[in-house]
C-alpha cells in the first residue's frame, strides 16, 4: 500500500554546501540507496535562481530512484521545478494558500511546536505535521526542545501524519516512535555519521518495526 506516510518514514532534511553540489547529490544518493524514502531541500541565504537550479539538480536525481522531493519554506521553487511538495513553517505561506496554488496532488508539511498550533492544523489542507524540535539543534538553536513528554501529548491529538523533528538520532528514535511518530526527518545525525549506512539502516528497521496509519 502506498500512502504519505510510506514515503515520509525517515527523511533526509539536507545541510546544503552550495560550492561543491555534486558532492553533496551523491551524499544525498548514497542516503537514499540505504533506505531514505524522502528528502527535504532546505537552502537558507540563497537566491531563488539558485535555489531552483538545485532544486532541478535534486529532482532530475531523485525523480530516477522514485524518491519525492520536497521543498522547505520557498512555494515559488517547489511550483518553479514541480517537485513533490512543500514543508512550511508557522511563518511562511498559509497553508490553505499553498493548497490552492499547488493543488490536490502535491504533499503539505506544517511545522508545529505547540498545542495551540496542532490544533489550529487539524482542518487544514496538509499531509503531514512536523512536530518539533523535540531536542535541541544546531539547526534552529533559537527555538527551545519541546521534549518527549510534549511531542507525545501533540501526536495524540493530530489528525495528520506525525513528522517527528529535531535533534533525533539512533539512540532516541525508539522512544520518538514509541510516542507516536509515523516518520522522522534527519540532518545532523545522517551528515555527521560516521558508518552512514549502518545508521540509516537502523533508522529504517526502528521505522519499519512501527505500524503504517494510511492517509486518504
Amino acid at each position: 500500500m502506498s500512502t504519505i506516510d510510506d514515503k515520509m518514514r525517515l527523511i533526509l532534511v539536507t545541510k546544503l554546501q552550495v560550492n561543491d553540489i555534486t558532492q553533496y547529490l551523491q551524499f544525498v544518493c548514497r542516503c537514499v540507496e540505504y533506505g531514505v524514502t524522502c528528502v527535504q531541500l532546505r537552502a537558507k541565504n540563497i537566491d531563488s535562481e539558485t535555489f531552483v537550479e538545485i532544486g532541478q539538480l535534486f529532482l532530475s536525481c531523485l525523480q530516477k530512484l522514485n524518491i519525492p522531493l520536497i521543498i522547505n519554506d520557498n512555494i515559488h521553487v517547489c511550483k518553479d521545478i514541480n517537485a513533490d511538495g512543500v514543508h512550511i513553517g508557522q511563518t511562511d505561506i498559509h497553508a490553505i494558500e499553498a493548497r490552492k496554488q499547488l493543488g490536490p496532488d502535491k504533499i503539505i508539511g506544517l511545522s508545529v511546536c505547540n498545542e495551540e498550533q496542532l490544533i489550529s492544523s487539524q482542518e487544514l489542507p496538509i499531509d503531514y505535521v512536523g512536530i518539533g524540535p523535540i531536542f535541541q539543534t544546531p539547526n534552529k538553536p533559537e527555538t527551545p526542545a519541546i521534549g518527549i513528554e510534549t511531542f507525545a501529548k501533540l501526536a495524540r491529538l493530530s489528525n495528520h501524519t506525525i513528522i517527528a523533528i529535531g535533534g533525533i538520532t539512533e539512540n532516541n528514535a525508539h522512544d520518538i516512535f514509541a510516542s507516536g511518530a509515523q516518520g522522522i526527518a534527519c540532518i545532523n545525525c545522517l551528515h555527521t555519521s560516521r558508518h552512514l549506512e549502518q545508521t540509516i539502516q537502523r533508522l529504517r528497521l526502528l521505522t519499519n518495526n512501527h505500524d503504517k496509519i494510511g492517509i486518504s
